[in-house]
């Protein structure tokens, strides 16, 4: 919870002077798809990331009036050397397998994301791991798979 929750909180809230004193800004929150879904021996990090993305949402909604857009990335297992020793074997190829490109992500998609959530071309969305806007005034979440 202290990095994967409070980290993002505490970067978040002593930029916010700024972003509001520049009238626009971005949040941009690294989440994960076990954040959404339940993956078997994660709960302490679902429940972490799944945080992350009530967070972000609370973000977006509070944050908007003063120009700033907030959103999460929730990709599935990321190709890091971490998540391919963790994720090898049996239990890699099941995942792959589960997974519609039948491939982990990539860094770099990643990061194609990340730089798109930043650009100005998505001044108008908010929100959860993929920004859909509902007009209940609510957001509603449903993952962002960088696959």
């Amino acid at each position: 919870m202290r990095i994967n929750l409070r980290g993002p909180w505490l970067v978040a809230a002593a930029a916010l002077p700024y972003l509001k004193a520049s009238g626009r800004g971005r949040v941009i929150n690294i989440s994960s798809q076990a954040g959404v879904v339940a993956i078997e021996e994660h709960a302490a990090y679902g429940a972490s990331k799944a945080a992350l993305i009530n967070l972000t949402k609370v973000m977006a909604i509070e944050w908007a009036k003063f120009g700033i857009t907030a959103n999460a990335i929730a990709p599935t297992v990321v190709e890091t050397p971490m998540a391919l020793v963790g994720w090898s074997g049996e239990k890699g190829e099941k995942a792959r397998r589960d997974i519609p490109v039948g491939r982990f992500a990539r860094p770099a998609e990643i990061a194609a994301a990340a730089r798109y959530l930043a650009s100005e071309d998505r001044n108008h969305q908010w929100g959860g791991p993929h920004g859909r806007w509902r007009l209940q005034r609510k957001i509603e979440a449903s993952p962002l798979a960088v696959s």
